[in-house]
């Protein structure tokens, strides 16, 4: 478990225990052990909860570190979305379609998070798939 980073990670997004508690289900001493590392254990179901709460993804929770390749497609996603809301402000004149179009960006990237690894490869070889249609 990525006890280090728990806490850091529940901060920055302006969370208290409280708030991860109830989003992950368990007491605020459940969530403080965690963060702590006295409970070195998580249930799977935690995991995904926890993963959610703090926005990250599952085998970040778990401390486990992530392929390169799963890191570089994220980060290639997150700046294709920032480079969108740059000209969708410049493209769209609704400013409310273009908040929609962002935020459906926005939870396809978020989702990634949610995918275990051999997921995320499925879906890499089938965009690989779609791209090599052409």
């Amino acid at each position: 478990m990525n006890k280090f980073y728990l806490k850091e990670r529940r901060k920055y997004l302006g969370l208290t225990l409280k708030q991860v508690a109830d989003l992950v289900g368990v007491s605020e001493s459940t969530v403080s052990r965690w963060e702590t590392g006295n409970i070195d254990t998580m249930r799977q179901n935690n995991i995904v909860a926890m993963a959610k709460a703090l926005q990250a993804s599952p085998l970040w929770v778990m401390g486990l570190p992530l392929d390169n390749t799963h890191i570089e497609f994220q980060k290639a996603l997150k700046k294709e979305a920032e480079n969108y809301v740059k000209l969708s402000k410049n493209f769209f004149g609704d400013a409310q379609k273009a908040k929609n179009i962002i935020c459906a960006e926005a939870r396809l990237i978020n989702s990634l998070d949610d995918l275990n690894e051999e997921q995320f490869n499925e879906i890499s070889n089938y965009i690989n798939y779609i791209k090599n249609k052409k």
